[in-house]
């Protein structure tokens, strides 16, 4: 799936028939914050936007301002000729059980869980293929939640 495919359904189209790129660098920011927290890149450095953008289906604009959101949140620390080191440690749960985000949440109020958007995707970010264990150029159903 690259950069400029059609909205979710339900969502109006962005002018030109394309998603915006806020949007596809939030889905950037989102499945770079999961294999962050999962431990993808367990020597803490992240590959450069090149890199990122081939394996995720993105430009390198998109993935640069994904890495900005991270930044903003404090997930990771970008340096000018040194690259992108992660700085927050991955999120510490037992895996004596398995619960939800609902479940871990509990204490903490009422979790709503939503569908934003499901769609087939006919040709699935590296990235993706590479954790469900697909032929490259799979394709997957895209849900957000």
């Amino acid at each position: 799936m690259r950069d400029g495919q059609s909205p979710p359904p339900g969502r109006p189209p962005h002018p030109g028939g394309t998603t915006p790129r806020a949007e596809r660098a939030r889905r950037v920011a989102d499945t770079l914050r999961q294999q962050i927290t999962s431990g993808v890149y367990p020597h803490g450095m992240l590959p450069d936007e090149r890199e990122l953008g081939h394996a995720l289906g993105a430009t390198r604009n998109v993935v640069r301002e994904a890495l900005a959101l991270l930044s903003d949140e404090g997930l990771i620390i970008r340096r000018r000729g040194i690259g992108t080191r992660i700085v927050t440690a991955k999120y510490g749960h037992g895996l004596e059980r398995l619960t939800g985000l609902a479940e871990t949440l509990v204490d903490y109020g009422t979790v709503t869980n939503e569908v934003r958007a499901a769609r087939i995707a006919p040709h699935a970010p590296k990235a993706v293929t590479e954790r469900l264990r697909l032929p490259d150029g799979s394709g997957a159903v895209y849900l957000e939640r």
